[in-house]
């Protein structure tokens, strides 16, 4: 159609437009429309197309996350399958349905192959390989570097050259020598398998001695055995006998940080629980000095009512209130602290604001956020804040002791206690004026099994205490407190046992925040047995592991489904574990319990710094095994 300005020539012209647009626009998936000589699909065929060629890709192939997920038999015409996101990336990639089983597809192996070579340092052809003139030189090959240097030599007598370092055979003796560009010999491997190196050879040898390490006289080094034990002159040191990775790679990885609060001119610390942390039973108060670096608020040692008294002016700290004169926990807590800085640390000089704002026969439900016993201890950690603040000094919240757990005795849900104790820890640490930019660390003891020792509701309290302090780093267990003297009722403590107890804590507290130590108790670690053997392996914090004289089987017990097993013998093994002779074949399940009716005998050995003098009485402090109860 020729161009025209005429009207109906253009009318035309705009009819045939319409007439090809609506042939585009409404043509089925077949039509086309030769538009100017150019031939144009309709919608609908312009749309099948496109999607016939999207379902040609993906025809037959359905994608998974992980490997584990493929099915066992594949759903109706799906051959191939894509694993996009397992954890372990060799699981990823396209797989194929051979009729039987999923195979992975090769195909990507050159990606990896391209990637890892880009990676690489070394390229070969960087390098020369090339025979060198013998009339100038005694190397017989080379390679060089591409700036040619000899990185390698071969010499015509066989010896083999590695950037100054030359190794050859020692004439027709086979011994293989490896000297500097001196020819100094730096090393030997001797053709009766003896290795020198610097004057002291390495022989293997016969009858009980694997290896051997002698000096340039002849005389014996260092011994390595064939039972694994090495000898050194005079000192022989025997293997494990226990495979210690576990505890390895835990003690790896553990946390080093805590970010624990700093210590501060006046360190406010703070006891928190029932009636062992007010010192019930406890009378009269033994430590009754002034201290000349403590103090305590004005209303005494803890708090009596549910609503503080005047709490300024500070006051020296000591024992007893004029209506109560017991001995708490805290005068040891802070004496232990003192003794052991002074002993350990040059004299170092901390002062403390301790307080206790415990409550007699209460459960934790009823200490936890939310309870008037709680705001109790909230206004305390506010009121240490105002009262530094008044003195002019910097203060710190730097640590809370929990004394609790003996109202909970026979409550068999542990995982209760636990979610418990794991949120009061945290509810204490969220006050507005504790540190908040640290975390607040919680010092602890395992309460004593006591009334319920003829069942195991006994043990949902101190093993709940020790599976949270495992949860939480920032928990830590001192101490168990069934070998301490008690009062009759075998729950409350004379006052030097609770002072004992302090000092316990007062040890944790100062291994941790001051000695930087993720402190730990004497306590299991892994649990084995064979036959009528039991082994424990333990974390032991001091050396000399040790049981106590008492009865035969040291506080263990065995039962099995024949009943409860005759121990015939407890012994120490290489110092960091127990082993349990029964007087028969043990069988699965087999439960094993330590220290129930408050009879437990094994301990470390406190060091020469770890003891505390209460009223004229040196008690050393020696770390005791926790109680415990586990079915293996």
């Amino acid at each position: 159609m020729t161009n025209s300005n005429n009207f109906f020539q253009m009318m035309e012209e705009l009819r045939q437009y319409i007439d090809w647009l609506n042939q585009i626009l409404i043509g089925g998936e077949q039509d086309t429309v030769t538009v100017g000589g150019v031939i144009k699909p309709s919608v609908s065929k312009d749309i099948a197309d496109k999607w016939s060629a999207i379902q040609a890709m993906v025809q037959g192939r359905q994608a998974y996350e992980t490997r584990a997920s493929l099915p066992v038999f594949p759903p109706e015409n799906i051959v191939l399958a894509e694993v996009w996101r397992d954890s372990k990336p060799e699981n990823n990639g396209l797989y194929g349905w051979t009729g039987t089983i999923w195979e992975k597809s090769p195909y990507d192996v050159s990606l990896l192959a391209n990637a890892l070579f880009d990676k690489a340092e070394f390229r070969v052809d960087e390098l020369g390989l090339e025979n060198v003139n013998k009339n100038t030189s005694n190397t017989e090959f080379a390679v060089t570097d591409r700036n040619g240097r000899q990185a390698i030599g071969v010499r015509s007598n066989g010896a083999v050259e590695f950037s100054g370092l030359l190794t050859e055979l020692a004439g027709n003796s086979g011994d293989l020598l490896f000297m500097n560009q001196f020819n100094q010999i730096l090393l030997q491997l001797l053709a009766d398998g003896t290795l020198s190196v610097a004057n002291m050879n390495f022989e293997a040898r016969d009858g009980g001695e694997e290896l051997v390490v002698l000096d340039s006289k002849n005389r014996i080094a260092l011994k390595v055995n064939d039972d694994g034990t090495i000898e050194i002159p005079g000192l022989k040191l025997e293997k494990l006998g226990f495979d210690d990775v576990e505890l390895t790679v835990n003690r790896l990885i553990e946390p080093k940080d805590l970010n624990l609060p700093p210590l501060s001119e006046l360190t406010q610390l703070i006891m928190y629980g029932q009636s062992l942390s007010v010192g019930a039973e406890g009378e009269p108060a033994i430590s009754i000095q002034d201290s000349p670096v403590d103090y305590m608020f004005s209303h005494g040692a803890y708090v009596e009512s549910n609503t503080i008294p005047e709490f300024y002016p500070l006051m020296p700290y000591k024992e007893g209130t004029a209506n109560r004169n017991r001995e708490t926990p805290q005068a040891g807590v802070l004496q232990m602290i003192h003794d052991l800085c002074d002993r350990e640390n040059g004299g170092l000089q901390l002062a403390f604001l301790m307080g206790g704002a415990g409550r007699s026969s209460t459960k934790i439900e009823e200490l936890s956020k939310g309870t008037v016993n709680f705001a109790r201890f909230e206004q305390m950690v506010l009121n240490g804040q105002e009262a530094a603040k008044r003195d002019g000094r910097g203060t710190s919240l730097a640590g809370v002791f929990w004394v609790q757990g003996e109202n909970d005795l026979g409550n068999p849900d542990s995982e209760a206690y636990v979610t418990q104790l794991l949120k009061l820890r945290k509810d204490m640490q969220a006050i507005r004026s504790c540190n908040q930019a640290a975390n607040l660390p919680m010092f602890s003891y395992q309460t004593a099994p006591a009334l319920y020792r003829t069942d195991d509701r006994m043990w949902g309290v101190p093993n709940a205490q020790m599976l949270a302090s495992e949860l939480d780093p920032l928990i830590f267990i001192a101490t168990p407190t069934y070998w301490m003297d008690f009062v009759a009722d075998e729950i409350h403590m004379p006052n030097y046992s609770y002072k004992l107890l302090g000092a316990y804590l007062g040890k944790a507290w100062k291994r941790v925040m001051v000695d930087g130590i993720k402190w730990k108790p004497l306590s299991p670690v892994s649990f084995s047995y064979s036959g009528n053997s039991v082994d424990i392996k333990l974390h032991v914090p001091n050396k000399g592991l040790v049981i106590e004289p008492g009865e035969s089987h040291a506080g263990f017990r065995l039962k099995d489904l024949n009943g409860e097993a005759v121990i015939q013998s407890v012994e120490i093994v290489n110092d960091n574990a127990i082993r349990i002779k029964a007087d028969r074949t043990l069988s699965s399940p087999l439960q094993i319990s330590y220290a129930r009716f408050h009879d437990g005998c094994v301990r470390d050995t406190a060091t020469e710094h770890e003891h505390i003098n209460i009223d004229g009485v040196v008690h050393p402090l020696h770390n005791y095994l926790v109680a415990f109860m586990k079915e293996i």
